[in-house]
């Protein structure tokens, strides 16, 4: 809803639906004029102003609509043209006391409770903005801004259907007039449809403000988007040229025209529409990034333009900017390697190898895009390829202290990918002697070396040593947030599933010790774990250790007397000392809690019981 926007209108349309056939009377004073000719002059150096500016100075018609209000305080449109002067600013609070002040004057006034309510809206107070559209629509059923003003304000509350009942009465009233007030209607039921994402209602419908008066703009910039969100490019480009034609300077529409030609490969076109968003925005971003690219450089300028796009992480931006360095510098290796970087980092790996080994072809002498390509080779599960070309980055580092440290790291990671623990702690701990010739790599490199050996230490059982390594991470930068969530993953208590997963994966390599220890420490977290207590029962019981095998299994008892495991493991430990009858009892007593258990039928079966 756009009220006041006298840059696209050459009359509110709250006035448009009073408007009388009187003339501004150019020449006379104020107090020369009738209050008709004073009022149509307010109207007439708004249009002046529209017509001279996209952003109208309307000094002198705030002037006229002050000296009106002045020479004739009992005539409403008065009021109502200064507040439209307010809301031109967004005063608000100003808009509503003079719509205030035109309703008191004239309380079937219906335009100023439609302005009032717009005021109202703009300030979220939705009650307000909506008692007001109920006046105007009960002092005049047929005027459509009521209505359709009325459904902007479902609209912003999601009272979808509200606002949709309120856009087709208003279109109803409007008749054979559609063309005049139509617009708000139609673009306001474009939006809740937009909403719902029924694109062909909305655009139905913006196709329809397209031919109303006022509403042009705001209808081609609301389809054009939709066509652009579906895919119809070249109908985006349509109304974005139609927007142009008549708004040659309308900056929004320039951008967006100039990325569409952009993604088309419509360079010329791209160009011209981003020189011209600059001329209107010396400082706009989107202009300056776009036209280093577009506008012929040398390869290093766009090699230098596509290293801060990578940064921030703008991969299609940068893959741009590098083919227009290999365009200009066909021969330029670090124009390969950085794209091979930017294909590495949108996963399309096929192609970072091919511009990683195009890169080596034309400098054989450089680590980078052995780096480069290794971890590229890694990602398809090519670890022997990966490892070679790791070795050849070391080789060509020389003085080069991030590529050395990289490449170690990189072949740390291939080593424990092939679970050769021993050999990837040996290449993190080169990494990391690696990075300590330079502070600068020391503080970005080897924090993450630190973070891959610890990492390995945990895997090997090495708490001890992975928690020195973390905490030596922190010492270099204290804000590595992966480096606190590994430390804190170890300061945290163990629960009983990580201590029984411990045993289980100790008993899985016969140390019984390990197993037991683990059992134990689980039992002190939680003297409430049956399952730590069964479990170490039975380690217990499988080397011979029966009185204490005997304890464990009591004490589970005791923990839930109703569960069957620990007199299944009582009957065996019985069972292997040659106690027959002791060991048949027990293991029928965890059949009558659980007549399911496949073991206690089997022992029984063993023992000549069954």
């Amino acid at each position: 809803m756009k009220h006041f926007a006298v840059a696209l209108l050459l009359f509110p349309l709250t006035v448009l639906a009073q408007q009388q056939a009187s003339q501004p009377a150019p020449g006379l004073t104020p107090e020369q004029k009738t209050p008709e000719q004073c009022v149509a002059t307010v109207d007439y150096e708004v249009m002046l102003a529209s017509f001279s500016s996209s952003n109208p100075d309307l000094t002198k018609a705030m002037q006229w609509a002050n000296d009106c209000i002045r020479l004739h305080p009992n005539m409403p449109e008065a009021w109502l043209k200064r507040a439209q002067m307010w809301a031109e600013s967004q005063n608000w609070a100003k808009v509503i006391e003079d719509t205030s002040k035109a309703i008191e004057v004239n309380p079937k006034f219906g335009n100023a409770y439609i302005d009032r309510g717009f005021a109202y809206l703009r300030l979220q107070k939705y009650d307000r903005a909506i008692a007001d559209y109920d006046k105007a629509v009960a002092i005049d059923p047929k005027n459509p801004l009521a209505y359709s003003s009325r459904g902007d304000a479902y609209r912003v509350q999601m009272k979808r259907d509200q606002a949709i009942a309120n856009y087709d009465k208003a279109l109803e009233v409007a008749g054979d007039e559609v063309i005049i007030y139509g617009g708000p209607a139609y673009i306001g039921r474009a939006s809740v449809y937009m909403g719902a994402q029924q694109w062909d209602k909305a655009i139905a419908d913006l196709t329809s403000a397209t031919e109303t008066l006022g509403s042009s703009l705001e209808a081609w910039e609301s389809r054009a988007l939709i066509y652009e969100i579906t895919g119809k490019t070249d109908l985006a480009l349509a109304d974005y040229d139609s927007i142009l034609k008549g708004h040659p300077k309308h900056a929004k529409a320039l951008k967006a025209r100039a990325a569409i030609h952009l993604k088309k490969g419509n360079r010329a076109q791209a160009t011209k529409d981003y020189q011209a968003l600059l001329a209107i925005d010396p400082k706009n971003e989107d202009a300056i990034r776009e036209l280093a690219t577009l506008v012929p450089k040398s390869g290093a300028d766009f090699i230098k333009v596509a290293r801060q796009q990578m940064n921030d992480s703008k991969y299609d931006d940068a893959l741009r900017s590098y083919n227009e360095a290999i365009r200009i510098e066909p021969q330029n290796a670090e124009a390969y390697e950085g794209r091979g970087s930017a294909y590495n980092r949108k996963n399309q790996t096929d192609l970072a190898i091919a511009d990683y080994s195009k890169a080596i072809e034309l400098d054989p002498k450089a680590s980078g895009p052995y780096n480069g390509r290794a971890a590229a080779e890694m990602t398809k599960g090519e670890l022997d390829k990966a490892l070679a070309d790791y070795g050849e980055a070391i080789g060509r580092a020389g003085n080069d202290v991030g590529d050395a440290v990289i490449a170690y790291s990189g072949r740390a990671e291939v080593y424990e990918k092939q679970g050769k623990a021993d050999l990837a702690v040996a290449e993190y701990t080169k990494s990391i002697e690696a990075a300590a010739k330079d502070s600068f790599m020391n503080y970005v490199l080897a924090p993450d070396s630190y973070l891959g050996r610890g990492k390995v230490y945990v895997a090997t059982g090495k708490v001890d040593l992975a928690r020195a390594d973390f905490r030596k991470a922190l010492e270099i930068n204290p804000k590595h947030e992966a480096v606190k969530a590994e430390l804190a993953k170890l300061d945290k208590p163990k629960g009983a599933e990580e201590f029984v997963r411990e045993a289980m994966d100790a008993a899985r390599k016969n140390d019984a010790t390990g197993a037991l220890n683990a059992l134990t420490k689980c039992i002190e977290a939680d003297p409430r774990q049956l399952a730590c207590w069964v479990l170490r029962g039975n380690v217990e019981t499988a080397t011979n250790q029966y009185d204490k095998a005997n304890d464990d299994y009591r004490h589970a008892m005791e923990v839930d007397p109703k569960h069957a495991a620990p007199h299944l493991g009582r009957g065996i430990m019985l069972a292997k000392q040659g106690k027959r009858d002791e060991a048949v009892r027990e293991l029928r007593m965890a059949l009558d809690l659980n007549p399911q258990l496949s073991d206690a039928k089997q022992a029984l079966k063993m023992l000549g019981a069954e």
